[in-house]
């Protein structure tokens, strides 16, 4: 059962959890790592990592996972409806797709042999006592308790470690995604994850297999039970589904493989306190659409590891940018409201016309550049593009005053990435997937 003392104790053996054991036991550390169902893992969850994640598992020596699945994340490809596809490209590296299972049986594995990391199973977190762990462990639940200088909480949105700190529970639902599969068919793009638009909300395939391709199908909540039945997203999806992939869409829905997962967003706010950090999901989460859940978690534990109190943690993982991205990108791309298709229609031209641009979002988007400049730039020209659009052709029911105002509220999420970071500290617990972390940012 090991020992009674270590440096560091690590409490959920998922990606994070297990990248977070790595990177501090590669430092010197003793660590425990506690996994309290180890057959959690067989759910729908992350399985996307973006390069600069993949960079992190190379860095650590953590394991390539390429017996599980190839390194085949070249980027995005856009798909809007009638119009030509829209590739993002990563300007450096490849992402991994696997299954979600697959990953975290691959850096458990990795975190299992590597020296100074203690792996215990079924060790159910209870609380912290003073410098102490308090956990139950085995079949019988005996409880037991575990001395360490560090304890972090690597155990996902509904995490324990962060109930015991006393901290909000902040995580709202912002809709929820259906997840399917598509057997024996190729994507159209292949190596590329396809953005699909027209349906009610995001429409994501990957590929996380030699015959197996992900789909996730996102409907708001807005929309009531009735939409998370799969009646809706035979016709809601079906009809923005590439046509060479509808019949394997209809198979799998005909089948009953539909698996269902709430989206939720926290912002990035409460690192920890005292000896006690946060990592992963459990610091803070955003709409997977930008698939970026792993790989900043992965960018977290390697952060914390590296620095010696939560200051500065805060401030090595404060950027606000990616959070940001996510969510204006999300409103963009899916509502509906006519200032938004404006939005949407001058974004899509200007990724469609500037490479360079487009990379550079994507770059922002996966974690690569957390320069908020970059963010402002590409949502500015947006914006202003939808602008100037209206000026010129009128405001389509709403005359031309009415949607320069509506396209106003679009400058709130470039205003929030360029104030001073102790400000955006201050506020941000109040922002929310739709809303700016400031204050009169509304």
């Amino acid at each position: 059962m090991g020992r009674d003392a270590y440096d560091v104790v690590v409490s959920g053996a998922g990606p994070v959890g297990c990248v977070t054991a790595i990177a501090h036991a590669r430092r010197g550390a003793s660590v425990a790592l506690l996994e309290a169902n180890p057959t959690a893992a067989r759910r729908f969850a992350g399985e996307w990592i973006h390069p600069v994640g993949v960079a992190v598992l190379d860095q650590l020596r953590a394991g390539r996972l390429e017996n599980r699945s190839p390194r085949c994340g070249y980027g995005f490809v856009l798909l809007p409806p009638g119009q030509t596809p829209i590739e993002l490209a990563y300007s450096d590296g490849v992402a991994l797709a696997c299954e979600h299972h697959g990953i975290v049986a691959g850096l458990r594995e990795a975190a299992q042999h590597r020296a100074g990391v203690t792996y215990l199973d079924r060790a159910h977190f209870v609380g912290i006592e003073g410098r102490s762990v308090v956990f139950e462990a085995g079949e019988q639940r005996q409880r037991r308790r575990i001395r360490a200088d560090r304890i972090i909480g690597a155990d996902g949105r509904s995490s324990a470690v962060r109930r015991a700190l006393g901290l909000p529970e902040d995580s709202s639902v912002l809709s929820y995604m259906a997840s399917i599969e598509l057997d024996g068919v190729a994507l159209p793009h292949e190596g590329f994850g396809h953005v699909l638009l027209g349906g009610p909300g995001p429409a994501l395939l990957y590929r996380v297999g030699r015959d197996k391709i992900r789909g996730c199908l996102d409907v708001p909540a807005t929309l009531g039970n009735a939409a998370r039945r799969v009646p809706f997203l035979r016709e809601a999806f079906g009809k923005v589904f590439p046509r060479e992939l509808r019949q394997a869409f209809h198979f799998s829905l005909d089948t009953g493989k539909v698996c269902w997962a709430a989206n939720r967003f926290r912002p990035r706010t409460h690192f920890g306190r005292d000896r006690t950090f946060l990592v992963g999901d459990a610091l803070g989460h955003v709409h997977p659409l930008s698939a970026a859940g792993m790989t900043m978690g992965f960018l977290d534990a390697m952060a914390l590891a590296e620095v010696d109190d939560v200051a500065q943690y805060a401030r090595r993982r404060a950027s606000v940018v990616p959070e940001l991205m996510s969510n204006v990108l999300l409103h963009a791309l899916y509502a509906d409201e006519p200032d938004a298709r404006a939005v949407r229609r001058s974004l899509l031209e200007q990724l469609r016309g500037d490479q360079a641009g487009a990379r550079r979002m994507l770059d922002v988007l996966s974690g690569r550049d957390p320069n908020p400049m970059s963010f402002v730039s590409t949502f500015l020209r947006a914006s202003w593009g939808a602008a100037f659009d209206t000026v010129l052709f009128g405001g389509q029911g709403l005359g031309r005053a009415g949607m320069l105002a509506a396209q106003a509220r679009w400058l709130k999420w470039p205003l929030a990435a360029m104030v001073p970071q102790p400000l955006i500290r201050a506020y941000r617990a109040n922002s929310f997937s739709d809303r700016s972390p400031l204050p009169g940012l509304a």
